[in-house]
């Protein structure tokens, strides 16, 4: 099940989702849980994700802001 997002973007923005693009995401074949963790308000949090991955980050706590920096190894 997809959560119900905190933001929805309007038409013909640079935001939008492709249902089409999520939906085959969602669908996927052997994709499968390996990390679930909570990062406490004001502090942060580093792990690896291997090329292909799809992350999903969620707010728990109602809505908050989400700074994402990503590096290629």
């Amino acid at each position: 099940m997809t959560p119900t997002p905190s933001y929805i973007s309007g038409a013909g923005s640079p935001l939008s989702v492709d249902p089409a693009l999520l939906a085959r995401l969602a669908g996927a074949a052997g994709r499968r849980r390996v990390l679930e963790h909570v990062v406490p308000v004001r502090s942060g949090y580093a792990f690896e994700a291997p090329a292909g991955s799809v992350i999903r980050f969620s707010t728990v706590d109602g809505p908050q802001v989400l700074d994402v920096n990503l590096w290629s190894l």
